[in-house]
């Protein structure tokens, strides 16, 4: 998905010719300009950063690739995005030595499903809403063209009203957060869906919405025109939307989580974003070094990311104010490096660790560990793998141990939502096992998130000693010697995980 992205939106340093050495390049992603517009008003207010800018929009994923291209004159100095930075574009950029990086979250977005006051609607889940407007939907082993009417025909708990939605254009970046975390979501756990390998047809299966019961409204007449649509109606708005309704509009909840302010920063409520500022620091020199810090240091004040700031104003909700002061802190220290073989030396150190203090490792026949497997298995899913074989051997030192393969292709929406399972297990689920089960878990998201291959196998020992293999086949016919590096670098990382767990 994200190679298609870059090659249709084009690279920023292909685009256009190198600028003058006094003109601070930012790159804006597209897919929430009224959010980033209304920042670089507020940055450049005054000539308050002190050299011209020269500002281009582009696709997220595209302007963190061009973020990361060679130092010295190619690609943006700073990115306005909707898209944290991964662990294999941080790779990227510390090929290129581009390892200087200030990340900043700027707040958060909701996508929130409303209502007029007095609905028969008070709630839905995700999989609800994407049996009621996807073009095509599961029907025993085939799809079928959706012919649903009233909200009963998706489930006979519903009332029995109309199906008529109110979406944002295409264009719009509440649309795009709609579709990666609504649609994709809700149909993420159907059996037909699960059976498509390729992750970008299983998207599009996804996210096809039917033409009939859906409307396209512009987000400046979202909120009129649900007020004097039908009853019934849903509409695609925002949390402040709904705040400025004064009672008229009420936000559904979903998945049994009410779309408040609260759940939306603590993150219970699934349906929701972050907005991220990168600037590369120490690549340039004079006038525009001093620019990428003033826009730093102004981004990050109260003014800007406060409760009372500017980004609060055009609709993001802040973060808590520990929060905000920790970035500012890690902000004033510099970061760290993103680089791919710290994230390998990462889980390599973690896993191991991890595994010599379970010092039974997955040996353990309880009720606790066979809940535990389960979830295991289950987080294993949703990465796209299966269980493929079960072995054990009985003998003076007897021998078991489970093979994971690959079924499907992970989306971008579904690497995002197995991090927040990720979190989310982390909190229902203390102890060593579960520990080590994320760890391994995590290790497979960044390995497939480095590009150039694939992680087609996992294979994990429980005993006579436990142990951890990850077998790498190359996504493309002709290894570059990129992927050639990375590929030692994994082996490099089976070979350290079977002598840490000795």
């Amino acid at each position: 998905m994200a190679a298609v992205l870059a090659l249709c939106c084009g690279s920023f340093a292909a685009a256009q010719e190198k600028p003058a050495p006094d003109v601070l390049r930012i790159a804006v992603s597209d897919s929430d300009r009224t959010i980033f517009d209304g920042l670089i008003a507020y940055l450049t207010a005054r000539n308050a950063i002190g050299v011209p800018q020269e500002v281009k929009y582009t696709s997220p994923l595209a302007s963190l690739h061009d973020f990361c291209q060679g130092a010295g004159g190619a690609g943006p100095d700073i990115v306005l995005t909707t898209v944290r930075m991964s662990s294999a574009v941080a790779g990227e950029c510390a090929r290129n030595k581009i390892d200087d990086i200030a990340e900043l979250e700027l707040g958060r977005s909701a996508v929130v499903l409303a209502v007029r006051s007095g609905s028969m609607l008070s709630g839905l889940t995700s999989e609800q809403v994407y049996l009621a407007i996807a073009r095509d939907v599961p029907d025993k082993e085939e799809f079928r063209r959706n012919v649903a009417i009233r909200w009963s025909d998706i489930d006979r708990s519903l009332p029995q009203q109309d199906i008529r939605f109110q979406l944002p254009p295409r264009e719009d970046g509440r649309r795009l957060m709609f579709d990666a975390l609504l649609l994709e979501g809700g149909c993420r756990h159907e059996t037909l869906v699960k059976l498509i390998f390729d992750a970008q047809q299983r998207t599009a299966r996804c996210v096809t919405a039917r033409v009939d019961r859906v409307r396209e409204i512009s987000r400046d007449q979202a909120v009129r025109a649900l007020l004097d649509a039908p009853q019934g109606t849903v509409g695609v708005l925002s949390y402040p939307d709904i705040v400025q309704s004064a009672g008229q509009l009420v936000g559904l909840s979903m998945d049994g989580v009410s779309p408040g302010r609260d759940a939306v920063l603590d993150g219970t409520y699934d349906f929701s974003g972050s907005y991220w500022l990168y600037a590369r620091r120490g690549q340039t020199g004079g006038g525009v070094a001093a620019a990428i810090g003033q826009v730093i240091a102004r981004t990050a004040s109260e003014a800007a990311i406060g409760p009372g700031g500017v980004l609060p104003g055009l609709g993001l909700a802040p973060l808590p104010a520990d929060l905000r002061a920790a970035q500012r802190d890690a902000l004033a220290v510099g970061s760290g490096s993103f680089g791919i073989a710290s994230m390998l030396r990462w889980a390599t150190s973690t896993a191991s660790n991890a595994w010599s203090l379970t010092g039974i490792g997955f040996g353990g026949s309880n009720a606790a560990d066979t809940g535990s497997a389960l979830d295991f298995t289950t987080l294993m899913d949703i990465a796209g793998y299966t269980v493929k074989e079960v072995s054990s051997t009985v003998g003076i030192i007897p021998g078991a141990g489970m093979t994971f393969g690959m079924a499907r292709e992970m989306s971008d929406a579904d690497r995002e939502y197995l991090r927040r399972a990720l979190y989310r297990d982390a909190h229902r689920r203390p102890g060593v096992l579960p520990v080590l089960q994320r760890k391994v878990v995590r290790a497979v998201l960044d390995a497939n998130a480095a590009g150039g291959y694939d992680v087609s196998q996992v294979e994990i020992s429980f005993l006579p000693l436990p142990a951890v293999k990850l077998v790498v086949s190359p996504t493309d016919s002709a290894m570059s010697k990129e992927t050639i590096s990375i590929m030692r670098a994994i082996e490099q990382l089976n070979d350290r995980l079977s002598e840490g767990l000795r």
